[in-house]
């Protein structure tokens, strides 16, 4: 559905003068899956409206609060937008075991540091005559 939409009144352009011919913007109105949030709240599906670059649309209360997805956030079939979230939870399992593997390669050393009531010389990390 193509719904057009005129630059002002009807009689006069934002200079005053009239519109010339043809200067409606055409707005595209079309079912939209949305991968946006898939992995935090699932695939939703909206009505939306094509931007004017085409790359990008607006959704919920458009106009007014519009929320906006761009590129591969949201697709035109249930299929694509299923396929898309499958390759965001693999990225992030991916993520997730490159994160568990520096844990797990991870070792911790005490710092060697004066203790209250230690003389400051039995601290090897302060220097000798240093009074901070």
């Amino acid at each position: 559905m193509t719904t057009l939409i005129a630059q002002g009144p009807a009689d006069v352009n934002v200079r005053g003068r009239a519109p010339r011919k043809g200067n409606e913007v055409k707005k595209e109105h079309i079912k939209a899956w949305i991968t946006k949030y898939a992995l935090t709240e699932g695939i939703e599906v909206a009505d939306a409206e094509m931007c004017s670059d085409g790359g990008m649309i607006a959704y919920g209360n458009v106009g007014y609060g519009s929320q906006y997805a761009h590129g591969k956030d949201w697709h035109r079939t249930p299929e694509a937008a299923l396929a898309r979230a499958e390759e965001m939870r693999k990225a992030k399992i991916a993520s997730l075991l490159k994160s568990i593997d520096k844990l797990e390669r991870m070792t911790f050393k005490a710092p060697n540091v004066a203790l209250r009531g230690e003389p400051l010389s039995a601290s090897p990390s302060r220097k000798e005559g240093s009074t901070s």
